[in-house]
């Protein structure tokens, strides 16, 4: 439900950006849209990282990808192999594990 009212306020905010009478309000509405993207998480998050690529406000940048929490090692090496279905040590040399 949390995830539903995100999406909502990002609809929101999409329509206070195209509506905006001034410059002052479409940055402050399109800052507004790319926190409630970073919040949102998934494709929104990914969304709002390819609308701050060309940007030049790089606060907004790292504010977006500070907003994104780090996955554990670990639980990238399981992810890495189930992704090849192999086991991690015959995807890569993992640091610190002999073959």
């Amino acid at each position: 439900m949390k995830r539903g009212w995100n999406l909502a306020k990002v609809g929101k905010a999409v329509h206070a950006m195209r509506n905006a009478s001034d410059e002052d309000k479409k940055t402050w509405a399109n800052h507004y849209l790319v926190e409630l993207l970073g919040q949102s998480r998934g494709l929104p998050t990914k969304i709002g990282q390819m609308m701050t690529m060309n940007d030049n406000d790089v606060d907004l940048r790292e504010k977006l990808n500070d907003s994104v929490p780090s996955m554990p090692y670990e639980e990238v090496l399981d992810q890495i192999s189930k992704a090849y279905g192999a086991p991690r040590e015959y995807c890569f040399q993992v640091p610190g594990e002999n073959w």
